[in-house]
């Protein structure tokens, strides 16, 4: 059963956490969904202008290069 027709933001320095998140959404989320391990190139994605929209931004808070309120912050700068 798909609910949502998206585009999806998943950053996540995990890697088994990142995997088993992006198969929970893949199973409910029709659409792209973006996944990334480091959140500096999640930083960079988000700030490159070349992405639309994104529709649901799930972030993980505590990562060692850029935290996950930076993160939010740069991407209501951006969308």
């Amino acid at each position: 059963m798909t609910l949502l027709s998206n585009h999806i933001l998943l950053i996540e320095d995990d890697a088994i956490d990142l995997a088993l998140l992006e198969n929970i959404l893949d199973e409910f989320v029709s659409g792209e969904i973006s996944c990334f391990s480091s959140s500096i190139e999640a930083l960079a994605y988000i700030q490159s202008g070349k992405v639309e929209r994104i529709d649901l931004l799930v972030c993980d808070w505590q990562m060692p290069e850029v935290n996950g309120i930076d993160i939010l912050q740069q991407f209501r700068i951006h969308y």
